[in-house]
Parts: C-alpha cells; structure tokens; sequence
C-alpha cells in the first residue's frame, strides 16, 4: 500500500466522565492514524474506552482535550452545525443494533438519511438500489425488517451508512448480535468497502473479528496498550 496522508489524525485524545464525586478518564491522552482504504479494529475490555473514542471520532462525543483532523482540517471544536454537516456528508455510522425502521423496506431504509436533504435525494433510490446489491441484497429490496435475517439486516443498516458516500465508516459491535457466518459475511463486506478507499474503523470484542483486519488496536483505561 502506498503511503499516503492520513484521512483522520487523532492526537492526545481525552475524555472524562464523572461519576458522582470520582472522574472516569475514559480516554486518556489517545493517538491515532487512520489511512483510506483500511479496516482498522478497535477491541478490549468493557470500559476501556472504546465506544467512547468511536463517538469521539463520529463528532457524537466531544473530547475534553486533544485534537481530531479530517483531511488535515481540525475539527475538533466545530460547531453543532458544521459538525452535523461533517457526520452527514463525510462519516457514515453503522450499530450494533440496526436501528431499521420496521414499517419500511429494505430500500426505504437504506435511502432514509437522503429524505431531509434535497440535494441527497437526487439520485438516491438509484444508488440505494446499488448499495444494496452491492451487499448482496439485490433480490431483497422490497422486505421489511422482520422478513430479512440478522445478516441481513445489518447489511441493510451499511447501505444506509453508505448512502453519502462517506470517506469514513465507523461501526460499534457490527457482528455482536450474529452467528458466525452471518459476522464473516459482514466482515468481509467491511473489507471490501475499505478496499474501495473507505476508511472503515470497527469496534469489537470478538478476537476473529479483530483478526481479519488491516490494524488491530488493544484499549485499556482509555489508553492504546499495543497495535497498529
């Protein structure tokens, strides 16, 4: 792989919760790269800070100290606004729980992020139609929900991520309501989108998961211990 400038640059990442009297420093001082075109693995312990960093990454979370650069552009103190115009147009985020509309169809769901934006619905049924027969789910795009399996399902929910064409794919617990076929199915889908160019950073606890990856990074006390 050539080298090439990182599309997000995390440096002295910090977070603190607290928890009555006491400060939880559920991150502590974090550094990160993350190059396109990578699946970057995130695991350890419950607690140990990971799904906070994640939030921290998807401008959900905003850290207490350190800086985020996207594109060399930090954007760490962005505004409400300029943060949700970023998470909308460059970040796509994918549950552990898929958070599918029950009463919609496959495409409904996948195109629901383009329905309060003009300029995303130009083109959008289109391109969920291709974002969901590039998952394998051509055949499907009229089922609900409840007519789709688990797998199923949370291809659905990476179409949707996907429907901006986002440059960055964060995904908390993606196989952890799976059976094993279901997660090496939507791994390897994970791996194939980073082989497109997007930069997909996926937080786990399931050590084949972490496994199957281009870097794997080990959390605890908010801290990285080794990785990379």
């Amino acid at each position: 792989m050539v080298d090439q400038a990182p599309i997000l640059r995390v440096r002295g990442l910090t977070r603190h919760h607290r928890l009555g009297e006491h400060v939880l420093r559920a991150l502590d001082g974090v550094d990160l790269d993350i190059q396109p075109g990578t699946c970057t693995a995130i695991v350890g312990p419950s607690g140990s800070g990971k799904s906070t960093l994640l939030g921290c990454l998807g401008l959900v979370d905003r850290p207490d100290a350190g800086t985020i650069e996207l594109d060399g552009v930090d954007i760490t103190r962005s505004t409400e606004t300029e943060r949700s115009q970023v998470r909308r147009s460059r970040i796509g985020i994918v549950f552990q729980q898929f958070h599918l509309m029950p009463h919609l169809t496959a495409l409904e769901n996948a195109i629901l992020p383009t329905v309060f934006h003009v300029a995303g619905r130009r083109g959008a049924e289109e391109r969920g139609r291709a974002l969901l027969e590039r998952v394998g789910l051509g055949a499907r795009l009229h089922h609900r929900p409840r007519q789709l399996s688990g797998g199923e399902q949370q291809r659905v929910a990476i179409a949707r991520a996907m429907i901006h064409t986002p440059g960055i794919l964060l995904a908390d617990e993606p196989t952890a309501n799976l059976d094993s076929q279901n997660s090496r199915g939507v791994v390897s889908l994970l791996r194939e989108l980073a082989g497109s160019g997007v930069a997909v950073v996926l937080v786990t606890h399931d050590p084949e998961v972490a496994a199957d990856v281009h870097a794997c990074y080990h959390m605890r006390d908010g801290r990285f211990i080794h990785g990379g």
